[in-house]
């Protein structure tokens, strides 16, 4: 079984340099406002994420 990542990142030039560095395939999309395919991920990995995510949008 192979994997592939796929990076997730909401700043342009943050996702470009990503994409260049990892030689992944990544997304330029708000954490906040997913569009992602649905059954396109077998597992999501979102380490330290909830540091990205402004607290008045946090219960």
């Amino acid at each position: 079984m192979s994997h592939r990542a796929v990076g997730l990142e909401g700043a342009p030039s943050s996702m470009a340099m990503a994409r260049v560095h990892s030689g992944c395939k990544t997304l330029e999309q708000s954490f906040l406002q997913l569009e992602l395919p649905a059954q396109g991920f077998n597992d999501v990995l979102a380490n330290a994420v909830l540091f990205h995510v402004p607290s008045q949008v946090l219960p």
